[in-house]
């Protein structure tokens, strides 16, 4: 069950696997099992960049204004 929470559905993927102290299960996948991130392909991402800081939540409401300014909405 400890695999599964960690999206592992198949033994044969685990290459070690460690009971923790404190009782969790620390997994590692074989290389070839592992998932490909953007980086690995090689793809550059533009970090979004905002042009002022602004407060979105303010008690307890949503400024939808600031919203639309940053082009969240």
């Amino acid at each position: 069950m400890m695999l599964r929470q960690q999206n592992i559905f198949s033994i044969k993927d685990v290459e070690y696997a460690i009971f923790e102290t404190n009782g969790k299960l620390s997994v590692m996948k074989y290389d070839q099992k592992q998932a490909v991130t953007k980086e690995d392909m090689n793809i550059t991402i533009k970090a979004k960049q905002y042009p002022f800081s602004a407060e979105l939540v303010s008690d307890g409401k949503i400024n939808t204004n600031n919203l639309t300014r940053l082009d969240l909405k």
